[in-house]
């Protein structure tokens, strides 16, 4: 349905939204419908009954006088935002999005601000700044400059320039085909020059690629693992749930808990279903199960007894941490490189 569709006398679309409207000693009555898409409409755009009917009842009380007409609102022009205007209204209409449809998530909405603030500071704008100043240009010689103090190494320049291609991609959800009608209905307009930027030619932002570690790494790294049963448990926890269990560490192991080790005959598994394949409609495709090695359960409770999760911690934040910090820190100590298995 379009704002040109023709409707019955009394309704009428804008912006996709059903009102109705009446003229009562001169004055022009609107009101927005209660039902609105497929509520509002058939298959084949017919007005429903319902709507018909709420059309009606409220055209009746028009004529008593009992609905008073509001002042039209003012028309104002579309307004380029700034940074920090961009930011608000899209953390606004995701929150209602989110309540609406389910996405996108909190955490999504979060991340792609963070992502737009970060390519804004890398081209020297501040929150006032208009986003009209985040020329295609702009961004192009803010992808350079990132791959640029990479240095010399191949991979580095690599690695950089793929966390720029998808910075700049997840910067681009801010404006997506979604969020334009209400920005349109704030007063917001997207600029073209944000339409503009760069895309990653194929193969010029490919992920870095796992690597086996060679064999003396593994050992050192295997040496220093089992070192962290006795200086840090709870870290060896940590590190146990992704060395000995292929866990992804923020996704997975900082959302484990007992609850996922179940005994068969004696003998410890882990069940649980990756977030990779979380979601997935074939019934049980979804879940792993992990037979854990001889006497590892027993350690793993004798350092964490308590049930609840695995990697014991005050908060959620507090937990993540310790996969996202900690565990991070520890590797990188040891001369691994977390997200590829180089050493580093």
């Amino acid at each position: 349905m379009t704002d040109k569709t023709e409707l019955p006398t009394g309704l009428f679309l804008r912006n996709g939204v059903l009102y109705m409207r009446m003229r009562k000693d001169g004055v022009l009555h609107r009101q927005k419908c209660c039902y609105q898409d497929t509520a509002a409409f058939g298959p084949r755009g017919k007005v429903l009954a319902c709507v018909l009917e709420e059309l009606h009842e409220w055209q009746a009380l028009v004529r008593k006088g009992e609905i008073v007409a509001k002042p039209a609102p003012v028309e104002v022009e579309a307004a380029v935002p700034t940074v920090d205007g961009l930011c608000r209204a899209y953390e606004t209409i995701a929150a209602e999005q989110y309540a609406a449809a389910g996405s996108p998530r909190p955490g999504t909405v979060a991340a792609n601000v963070a992502r737009l603030r970060s390519i804004a500071a890398g081209i020297g704008l501040g929150g006032g700044d208009s986003v009209e100043l985040m020329t295609p240009a702009a961004i192009k010689r803010w992808l350079a400059d990132k791959v640029q103090a990479a240095g010399n190494d191949v991979e580095a320049q690599a690695r950089a320039r793929y966390s720029a291609w998808r910075t700049i991609s997840i910067a681009r959800s801010m404006w997506a085909v979604w969020t334009r009608q209400p920005y349109a209905a704030a007063g917001m307009m997207i600029p073209a020059v944000l339409d503009q930027w760069p895309h990653a030619a194929r193969g010029a932002a490919s992920a870095p690629q796992m690597q086996i570690p060679p064999d003396n790494l593994m050992a050192d790294t295997i040496r220093a693992y089992n070192e962290l049963e006795r200086k840090d448990p709870r870290l060896w926890l940590a590190a146990t749930l992704g060395l000995m269990f292929g866990m992804r560490p923020q996704a997975d192991g900082s959302r484990a808990t007992w609850d996922w080790f179940v005994n068969r005959g004696g003998e410890w598994w882990l069940e649980y279903t990756p977030s990779k394949t979380r979601g997935r409609t074939t019934e049980g495709s979804a879940v792993v199960s992990i037979r854990v090695p001889t006497g590892l359960y027993e350690r793993m409770r004798a350092v964490n007894p308590a049930p609840g999760y695995v990697v014991s911690a005050d908060d959620t934040t507090s937990r993540v941490d310790v996969f996202k910090r900690d565990l991070c820190a520890w590797q990188r100590a040891n001369g691994v490189a977390p997200r590829t298995g180089r050493a580093d």
